[in-house]
């Protein structure tokens, strides 16, 4: 199931920058983003109230621990998506979404670093293309 969750979500990003290339180019990558979350909470209120998947005593019980990556992530996840729609502004589509999955190199290695996940020869061998092709694809 999780591979087709992520062949969607890959799906969904590559309809995402065609339709900001196409219909948004000239509107600011802030104001996009801001329009985006606003619409990606009421999505996200709709599904919860029709699956109810989240507990509402969940928020009471976090902890300060959990806080803090819970805002880090958010602001991370809002300044690459800043980051990622300004990309797209200034750059082609397939180059700017290549380089953003890029982000999946980075994964690996932060994840080898910080979470001690066995960074394989065959997963050195699939990042280097990665960043290849991502080179191939904007150059």
């Amino acid at each position: 199931m999780w591979i087709v969750l992520a062949l969607l979500s890959g799906s969904c990003a590559a309809i995402l920058a065609v339709l900001v290339k196409l219909y948004l180019k000239h509107i600011n990558p802030l104001f996009i983003t801001l329009v985006f979350s606003v619409i990606t909470i009421i999505m996200l209120l709709v599904v919860d109230l029709l699956t109810s998947k989240v507990d509402s005593r969940l928020v009471t019980s976090l902890t300060y621990k959990e806080w803090i990556p819970l805002i880090i992530g958010g602001c991370l996840n809002g300044f690459a998506f800043i980051c990622y729609l300004g990309a797209l502004k200034g750059g082609r589509a397939g180059s700017a979404l290549a380089i953003d999955r890029l982000g999946i190199v980075f994964a690996l290695i932060l994840a080898a670093i910080f979470l001690q996940e066995a960074f394989s020869l065959k997963a050195l061998f699939g990042a280097i293309i990665m960043v290849a092709g991502a080179f191939l694809i904007t150059t």
